[in-house]
């Protein structure tokens, strides 16, 4: 039925219905469908005319954006300086710079020509303020939803460890022989820890005393591995739903998509990594969740031995974690590559051919946004983590490598970007280290581990003084 209709339309005004009667190309039937669907299709077009015919009658009171071109650069400097992207200057306007005598301009550098989406520029500024505002929605779900996933895996971990019980040794536990120790045990189990503690793994599962203790841990070990792979999990979602959400927002420029990108990859990724680990003490949060976990307000040693094994885990899972998809692709354009060569119906003509050996887009958004966030939850704790700043050091280096290899041999030429994300970037770094300071006052101030001799009240007003000053500085240098 299609070739038929197909062979009507480009035959039509050339043949009569007789002439196709003839040579069998057409019957009633498809005589009645080609009347409707000529019909429908006229009609289809006198509305898109009349739609045409309407909008020409409507007067745009703004304008979207236009590119000026200027033939001395004082001229441009000129402009952007009496058309400030300020609402006081818009305020105060002249009514000599106002363009037609009544809309209000404001001038910026305009991006690279390469760099302009210029399929976007049809969206005005509050249609994509709107689709903004739904991507930061399904963003604030995510980083809910991931929340929700690590207080879970929290809770069946602390649940598993509690089986094990947590009571203190009796003093005499050295002096006793074993059928005392085990006889103590029977009577109260919370004392299990202390006869087991000992022994080896499969001592333990060989011992029916230490059977369901070893089964317990080996099972918070598995849950603290997997929390810490399932965090490296969501960040690499992040990064696939923010993409996505970027070409939703309808950007004019590259360079305002990727900064948009980078913001917003950043903030899910360092929450996600180093900042639900602090909201696991919050007692807010868990009556909210209705979520039990075992937790302390400070960094006490059992924080250490869970919160800090996940982080010092997940930094180490982030040494490979963000590189494993673009590795996954290559391998894959690499198969196509080589199907290729062996059958000729995979690419059929050279522009099928060249896009099979170009590879994706190298987005400088993602790299700034997971450097940065390995160097602050690194910084972040390493003060009572020191193995943190080996690990970033080691990221760092796999990262500069990995990136090198993938930029030669698989990814296409970038387009020409302004310096403005790596400055914004760059600007970051500051806070990183202010936060580094004040995480190392709350780890450090903690008397349970670090104990320091009583001082005086005045002596006290002093190091405050000193570490106050020692904090403005570090501010405005």
């Amino acid at each position: 039925m299609s070739l038929i209709v197909k062979s009507l339309i480009f035959q039509t005004g050339k043949m009569k219905w007789t002439d196709y009667r003839k040579k069998g190309l057409i019957d009633f039937t498809s005589l009645i469908f080609f009347v409707f669907f000529r019909l429908s299709l006229s009609k289809s077009i006198n509305k898109l005319n009349d739609s045409i015919k309407e909008f020409s009658k409507v007067r745009i009171n703004s304008a979207l954006c236009a590119y000026v071109t200027f033939n001395k650069e004082a001229g441009m400097l000129k402009s952007i300086y009496l058309y400030q992207n300020s609402w006081v200057k818009r305020m105060c306007m002249k009514r000599a710079l106002l363009f037609r005598g009544e809309i209000k301009l404001t001038a910026t550098v305009a991006p690279e020509p390469s760099t302009i989406l210029w399929e976007n520029l049809q969206y005005d500024l509050s249609s994509r303020r709107k689709r903004r505002m739904v991507t930061s929605l399904v963003a604030a779900s995510s980083l809910i939803i991931s929340i929700l996933v690590t207080f879970m895996a929290r809770e069946f971990q602390d649940s598993a460890e509690r089986e094990a019980g947590g009571e203190e040794c009796p003093a005499n536990w050295g002096e006793m022989d074993t059928d005392e120790q085990q006889d103590v045990v029977k009577q109260n189990s919370e004392m299990t820890h202390c006869y087991c503690g000992d022994l080896g793994i499969v001592e333990k599962f060989e011992d029916n005393v230490c059977f369901n203790l070893a089964k317990s841990q080996i099972l918070s070990d598995s849950l603290t591995f997997f929390a810490s792979l399932i965090v490296v999990l969501m960040n690499d979602f992040f990064v696939f739903l923010m993409r996505k959400m970027a070409r939703v927002e309808k950007h004019h420029s590259v360079e305002t998509e990727e900064g948009s990108m980078f913001r917003r990859i950043f903030l899910l990724k360092f929450v996600n990594t180093g900042v639900i680990i602090l909201l696991l003490n919050s007692e807010i949060l868990k009556e909210f969740l209705g979520i039990e976990i075992v937790s302390s307000d400070e960094f006490s040693t059992e924080w250490f031995m869970t919160s800090g094994v996940s982080i010092i885990l997940v930094m180490m899972f982030n040494i490979l974690g963000p590189h494993l998809p673009p590795l996954y692709r290559y391998l894959k354009m690499q198969e196509k590559i080589e199907n290729a060569k062996e059958d000729p119906f995979v690419a059929l003509t050279q522009e099928e051919l060249n896009t099979l050996h170009m590879g994706p887009e190298f987005h400088l958004s993602t790299r700034y946004a997971q450097i940065l966030v390995t160097f602050y939850v690194c910084y972040m704790y390493s003060s009572g983590i020191p193995l943190l700043l080996m690990i970033g050091c080691v990221s760092f280096l796999v990262m500069y490598w990995v990136d090198k290899w993938f930029f030669i041999r698989f990814y296409r030429t970038p387009p020409r970007l302004n310096v403005f994300l790596g400055r914004e970037a760059s600007a970051m770094i500051p806070w990183a280290v202010i936060l580094h300071l004040f995480m190392s006052i709350w780890m450090l101030g903690n008397e349970e581990i670090f104990v320091s001799n009583s001082v005086t009240e005045s002596e006290e007003k002093y190091d405050r003084l000193i570490l106050f000053r020692i904090l403005i500085n570090c501010v405005y240098k």
